[in-house]
């Protein structure tokens, strides 16, 4: 398992992946086992600095995603699931590879 604190370890742009989201937990009351892990898609977004070092004219400058560092967003990335809902970069606190068969 891989921290998010290790900035440098962060997953491939749309990796698929396992990541672990502790204040975001869906329950079953029929167990006992740690609900907090969902496999979700890495996406990058821009960061506030990447966002100001583009020009004006570029247009990603003034279009956002769910993936910018940007309003409830602090990290220049989130976490897509395979439904229409999405974490924000920040509440991820581990992740790891899909296993490969």
């Amino acid at each position: 398992m891989i921290p998010i604190s290790t900035k440098d370890r962060l997953p491939e742009n749309n990796q698929y992946v396992l990541a672990r989201f502790p204040n975001m937990p869906w329950e079953d009351p029929d167990t006992d086992i740690d609900h907090l892990w969902v496999v979700v898609r890495f996406v990058r977004g821009l960061s506030v600095d990447d966002r100001a070092a583009l020009s004006d004219e570029d247009e990603r400058k003034h279009l956002y995603s769910s993936a910018d560092e940007y309003a409830n967003n602090q990290c220049p990335y989130c976490w897509d699931t395979f439904g229409s809902d999405s974490f924000f970069g920040q509440e991820a606190d581990y992740w790891c590879e899909l296993p490969k068969i």
